[in-house]
């Protein structure tokens, strides 16, 4: 296992405000596709 893997990594974690911005255009998504952003969904995408 000393072999290193050949992709980029992320270091840290995004900010508040970024996983805003996720969670709103998966909202738009939602909406326009007649769906919408369920409690638990949210809190499924903000722990993800």
């Amino acid at each position: 296992m000393g072999d290193a893997c050949d992709h980029d990594h992320i270091d840290s974690r995004p900010g508040a405000a970024e996983v805003e911005r996720a969670i709103a255009a998966v909202e738009a998504r939602f909406s326009a596709d007649g769906d919408r952003m369920t409690a638990p969904r949210r809190r499924v995408l903000e722990l993800l």
